[in-house]
């Protein structure tokens, strides 16, 4: 009978792997880094195409069609007791996204960013796999639990929409 060791033996054992979030815009695109930081999670997006079934003489022929990948990815950041992350999207939302005083006169690319998603193997320092999502914003950030109950780190999820993902690549 196999024991849990000789299963770990198979493979390296597990790892623990760190994610780092960069943000990169500014004025008209300009490719100043915004924020870098360190996150709990990130989902990379998935990627799907709709297909097309065509009926005919009693056969079913599928085709690909559109893109329907989802367009939302949801970050979850590690916070610290000041609430840097949570002050930094919320003013992003509502200086750049909600403002009324604005009137509808900030175009796209004064409020979105770039997003490189970097995963960074065990020694926290070597880049393993890195994804691009392009014209990124906050849609929407999540409760902050404040509580001692369990003592853990503080974390805040910021949901952000963006309109493609690019592996490996930099524009």
């Amino acid at each position: 009978m196999a024991t849990i060791q000789d299963v770990r033996n198979v493979h390296n054992p597990q790892r623990a792997y760190e994610w780092e979030i960069e943000l990169i815009g500014g004025a008209a695109g300009a490719g100043v880094s915004l924020l870098k930081e360190r996150a709990k999670s990130v989902a990379i997006p998935e990627t799907s195409v709709d297909t097309i079934v065509i009926n005919y003489k009693s056969q079913k022929a599928h085709y690909s069609g559109r893109n329907s990948s989802p367009s939302a990815v949801t970050v979850v950041f590690w916070e610290d007791e000041k609430h840097t992350v949570y002050n930094y999207f919320k003013k992003w939302m509502e200086e750049k996204l909600t403002d009324s005083s604005v009137g509808g006169g900030v175009t796209a690319d004064q409020y979105t960013a770039r997003m490189v998603i970097r995963m960074q193997a065990h020694d926290s320092q070597t880049t393993t796999g890195e994804f691009t999502l392009t014209r990124v914003f906050p849609i929407s950030i999540g409760d902050v639990q404040l509580t001692y109950d369990q003592s853990e780190h503080m974390e805040v999820s910021v949901t952000f929409s963006f309109d493609s993902n690019l592996i490996g690549k930099h524009m």
